[in-house]
């Protein structure tokens, strides 16, 4: 028995250091990659219904903003804008000249 033993260990002794080798092999890899262990089949498939859930929210916002595209530009809020730009220009202009005084 103990004879039987010896020659069991004797043949998968290589192809255990073998397995080993192949292990630290890809642990090295996968470190080398940036994967993380914690990414399991489960976080992957809650990762997959998070994205497709965040598809279907960006459907109605990608149609809204098509359509906004067509709308002709307001020149009334656009220089309504531009002069808010200004004043917060200005604001911050002043704000760094009483910093350097």
């Amino acid at each position: 028995m103990r004879e039987e033993r010896a020659e069991i260990d004797d043949n998968f002794g290589p192809k255990e250091q073998q397995y080993l080798a192949e292990e630290t092999a890809c642990q090295a890899r996968r470190r080398r990659d940036g994967m993380r262990g914690y990414l399991t089949h489960d976080a992957l498939m809650a990762m997959q219904a998070r994205h497709a859930q965040l598809s279907m929210e960006l459907v109605p916002m990608e149609a809204r903003l098509e359509r906004l595209r067509v709308v002709p530009p307001d020149a009334e809020l656009a220089a309504m804008a531009i002069e808010d730009r200004r004043r917060r220009i200005q604001l911050a202009t002043r704000e760094i000249e009483t910093a350097l005084e």
